[in-house]
């Protein structure tokens, strides 16, 4: 950390002494809520009271002795833990219902849980992730979520150029940064922190901004945001692209609880009074910025939108998967697309992807196994699981031994069933010669509380 406490000395003076003073305190956590499964009336009941995160409706601070991880609440979609501040970028962006979103860094998924939330089931959400294996537990996380609008894919930002030039009406660029906002979570970053990281990071993320820059159409929104204190990628890249982009503005929002950026630390831009920060010593979360910049009019080049994706017909037996969404469902059964036995529900507004390096498109709603339909885990994480005919609640000890993965005898006629813990779904099991078969996913059992 050799020149860290002298800049920041430099850049915040006397305050620099408070930061200091809270760097090695203990990191805030929180919880977001799923609004689509549970309330706060929900939450409280089962945990007791929780502060709210100002800058959040739906985020809450956690207490020191609560571990949440292995609660089947969590695994199954009924809230994302996730540290207060990070909850603030999506914030700011402001997706609405509608919208064609893309996160451009989007692992693990915090903030793409987010704008599903706020897509509330209608647009599409892009979520882009360059690290295949990354892109693998973001694919896991959105899932968990419940809605169908998304497609995961495994690009590198410049390669979606081609195919989303001015597609996107809001795009949220959660840039890899040098962390300084994260030391109290994450030591490592403390050991990985220099001053030649820091100025790395900044020329990377100017990188990202251009090509999101291009990417989102005419009068649509960009955020920007770090989890760094450090002007040179917060203030100083700001301005450095609105100098560079003439036809994007910052544009003021009203968020809650926070701090505006600081306009002296990059040629006194006032304008830079509109982007937001959280510090640790002023708020109750830890480092992040974030700029919302709106795009005034286009840069004379022809934008070309992806056309919608049409799902791939297959011949293949469709009477037990009709057979099994009569029986078990009260809604109409919706059109399907195939990969190889697996049934997939696509998003309605899917873009064209050919050539894109796709992770997952929606939702996979079961296999045709042996002549007859499986329902998968995914779509028992599915909002459509509110509509399944045989959910039930099972007593604490039965519950364990479901989450453990167990079968167990029961009373029941035969046929499938939802396990749900306090209305959340969590998985499926059939029951055949009064034997309850477990379906639960063999990676969720190790999660048993």
């Amino acid at each position: 950390m050799e020149g860290f406490w002298e800049k920041y000395q430099t850049f915040l003076g006397t305050a620099a002494e408070k930061l200091k003073e809270v760097i090695n305190a203990p990191p805030f956590r929180g919880l977001r809520i799923n609004p689509e499964k549970i309330s706060q009336e929900d939450l409280y009941r089962r945990y007791g009271y929780l502060e709210t995160v100002p800058w959040c409706p739906e985020g809450y601070y956690l207490s020191e002795d609560m571990f949440l991880g292995k609660d089947p609440w969590h695994w199954a979609g009924a809230f994302y833990l996730q540290e207060p501040s990070a909850m603030l970028p999506v914030e700011v962006l402001d997706p609405k219902p509608g919208d064609k979103v893309l996160d451009l860094a989007a692992a693990p998924g915090g903030k793409s849980t987010q704008i599903l939330s706020k897509l509330k089931g209608e647009g599409i959400l892009v979520a882009n992730e360059v690290n295949s294996s990354r892109a693998k537990v973001l694919t896991e996380n959105l899932e968990r979520w419940g809605y169908e609008n998304f497609l995961v894919l495994n690009e590198s930002p410049p390669n979606l150029e081609e195919k989303f030039e001015a597609y996107f009406d809001r795009i949220l660029v959660d840039a890899p940064c040098s962390g300084e906002g994260m030391f109290r979570k994450n030591p490592k970053a403390i050991d990985e922190w220099s001053i030649e990281h820091v100025l790395g990071c900044s020329v990377r993320q100017k990188k990202l901004l251009t090509t999101a820059a291009k990417l989102l159409k005419e009068g649509g929104v960009m955020v920007y945001s770090t989890c760094t204190f450090n002007p040179e990628e917060n203030e100083r890249v700001v301005a450095w692209f609105l100098k560079q982009n003439p036809n994007f503005a910052l544009e003021s929002i009203e968020i809650k609880g926070v701090s505006p950026g600081v306009p002296e630390w990059a040629e006194s831009n006032l304008e830079l009074q509109k982007t937001f920060r959280i510090w640790p010593f002023q708020q109750k979360g830890e480092g992040h910025f974030a700029a919302r910049m709106v795009k005034l009019c286009d840069d004379g080049k022809k934008s070309h939108l992806p056309k919608k994706g049409k799902p791939k017909r297959k011949k293949i037996n469709m009477e037990e998967f009709s057979k099994f969404w009569q029986e078990y469902f009260t809604v109409p059964e919706p059109e399907v697309a195939f990969k190889g036995e697996k049934l997939l529900l696509l998003p309605q507004n899917l873009p064209d992807i050919t050539g894109l390096k796709v992770v997952c498109a929606g939702r996979e709603l079961g296999e045709i196994k042996k002549g007859r339909f499986v329902p998968s885990q995914a779509l028992a994480f599915s909002l459509l699981s509110k509509k399944f005919t045989r959910a039930l609640e099972l007593p604490g000890e039965l519950l364990q031994a479901f989450i453990k993965g167990e079968s167990f005898s029961v009373p029941w006629s035969e046929g499938w069933y939802l396990i749900c813990d306090e209305g959340v779904a969590l998985g499926f099991g059939y029951v055949k010669k009064g034997v309850f078969k477990n379906r639960l996913a063999k990676n969720l059992r190790s999660f048993a509380f």
